[in-house]
């Protein structure tokens, strides 16, 4: 799906500081949050879940909208957008999740998850190629078309096979949908005047 559609895409200079958004929004959220949680009376892991949930833009599942309303021209900016997302998340999330896991963790350890993570790789790769002016062509476009095609379908289908509506800790859960909504709503407004954003 990256392969196929940011190599040949029309990126601005504008684009740039989008990686940059989710890193701040990551930043300010994980701080709240983490304030939030001291009065709650957690236990250590549920409060590291209380935490890690409200720093993470789950972008994956907006995906298929994307295509569907803005197509490729959107899915490339969400894509770069989420090029700070995978920092935030193999970043602060991971750290905190083994913080709060009570797992020991190493600087070389989060280098690792960064080196391995693919979706970061597949976009950088294909930013090199649309800076180069170079696109996928015969058998290799073909697989990574075909490959990219079934993604849509199949991240709708999981959305549905995981969701399972149940509460648990409700108060917990409460607060975090507030923060996670109401406090990303908020920061994105700000960022959006600030940064003189317009339709996509």
């Amino acid at each position: 799906l990256i392969l196929t559609n940011l190599p040949d895409s029309q990126i601005s200079f504008d684009s740039l500081y989008l990686p940059l958004i989710p890193v701040v929004v990551g930043i300010i959220s994980f701080y709240v949050t983490r304030y939030f949680s001291q009065f709650m009376n957690l236990e250590t892991k549920t409060r590291g879940v209380f935490i890690i949930s409200s720093l993470i833009l789950n972008t994956a599942f907006i995906l298929p909208f994307i295509v569907l309303f803005f197509g490729s021209e959107g899915l490339s900016r969400i894509l770069i957008f989420d090029i700070g997302n995978v920092f935030v998340i193999f970043g602060i999330g991971y750290y905190q999740a083994c913080r709060f896991g009570n797992h020991e963790i190493t600087n070389m350890q989060i280098l690792k998850r960064f080196a391995t993570a693919i979706p970061l790789w597949a976009i950088l790769l294909s930013l090199l190629l649309n800076y180069l002016n170079i696109s996928l062509k015969g058998p290799v476009y073909n697989f990574a078309k075909i490959a990219g095609d079934l993604t849509i379908p199949l991240l709708l289908i999981s959305v549905g096979v995981f969701f399972e509506p149940r509460v648990v800790k409700f108060k917990a859960m409460f607060v975090s949908l507030f923060l996670r909504i109401g406090l990303g709503l908020i920061l994105g407004i700000i960022l959006v005047n600030l940064l003189g954003l317009e339709g996509i």
